[in-house]
C-alpha cells in the first residue's frame, strides 16, 4: 500500500532522528507518544488499523489533543516525542526557543477553517464581527486567520470580543448561547448536529494575502522520551 510505505519511511525518519537527539531509549523501548488532532489526513486510517506499529514494529501512544497550543506545550513538558500541528503553533514554538525539528509538511489548511455564526446574530462576514464575541483556539491557525481576516477587512481585532477556547468547549458555549460565532476548522463543525447556523461565505485568505498556513510533523530534539505509567 502506497500510503502505508510512505508513512512507514517518514516514522522510520522520525525514529532515526529522535535516537540522535535523545539517545538510545527510543531505538532500545520502540515506543514513542504521538500527538495528533482532530483533521482528517491519510495518517487516521493507518492510524485506525495499526499499519505504523505493524510496519515498524514500533508502539505507539496516540494522544489526541484539542490544538496546537496544548500539542507543543506536552511537546515542551516531555510527554510528546512526536506531534502533528498547524504553522501557527509551530511559529510560536520556535519563538519561544523550543527546540524543535519540522520534518513533514502534511498539507496546506487553505480554506478548510471559516467563519461560523449562530441564527440570529445578524453576522454575514467577519465583517460583521464588531461588538460581537466569538471563541477561536489561541495560537492556533483559525486564531491566526482570523486575526488577518478582521484586519483585511478593517476591523481592529479589539473591538471582538475573542474568547480563547478548545473546540470541545466551543461546542459547550454554543448550545449555551455564550458566543454568536467561531472561527475553527470545519471537520469540527461538521459534527455538532445541534448547531444552528447561519451560513457564512467561505473565504480564501490566501487571495487576498495571507501567508499559506499548514499542518505539519514535528520531533522534539534534545528530549528524553518518557515512558507511560
Amino acid at each position: 500500500m502506497k500510503q502505508t510505505s510512505m508513512f512507514r519511511a517518514l516514522f522510520l525518519y522520525a525514529m532515526a532522528v529522535l535516537s540522535q537527539v535523545a539517545g538510545p531509549v527510543v531505538a532500545a523501548e520502540k515506543e514513542v507518544t504521538f500527538a495528533y488532532q482532530d483533521m482528517i489526513t491519510p495518517l487516521r486510517l493507518l492510524m485506525s488499523e495499526g499499519a505504523i506499529e505493524k510496519e515498524t514494529g514500533y508502539k505507539i501512544n496516540w494522544r489526541k489533543f484539542g490544538g496546537g497550543g496544548d500539542v507543543v506545550r506536552a511537546m515542551a513538558s516531555g510527554d510528546v516525542q512526536i506531534d502533528e500541528a498547524g504553522s501557527s503553533p509551530i511559529a510560536t514554538a520556535a519563538s519561544q526557543g523550543m527546540d524543535i525539528q519540522l520534518f513533514w509538511i502534511l498539507d496546506d489548511i487553505a480554506d478548510a477553517e471559516q467563519l461560523v455564526a449562530r441564527n440570529g446574530t445578524n453576522i454575514n462576514s467577519v465583517a460583521d464581527l464588531k461588538g460581537k464575541t466569538v471563541a477561536t483556539p489561541f495560537v492556533s491557525t483559525a486564531h491566526f486567520q482570523l486575526i488577518f481576516a478582521l484586519t483585511d477587512v478593517g476591523v481592529n481585532p479589539k473591538d471582538v470580543k475573542i474568547l480563547n477556547m478548545r473546540p470541545p468547549e466551543i461546542a459547550a458555549a454554543w448550545e449555551r448561547g455564550d458566543i454568536d460565532a467561531t472561527f475553527i476548522w470545519i471537520r469540527f463543525l461538521e459534527k455538532p448536529s445541534r448547531m444552528e447556523r447561519s451560513s457564512c461565505p467561505r473565504e480564501n485568505f490566501l487571495e487576498r494575502g495571507v501567508q499559506p498556513s499548514t499542518e505539519s510533523w514535528l520531533i522534539a530534539n534534545g528530549l528524553q522520551p518518557t515512558s507511560p505509567s
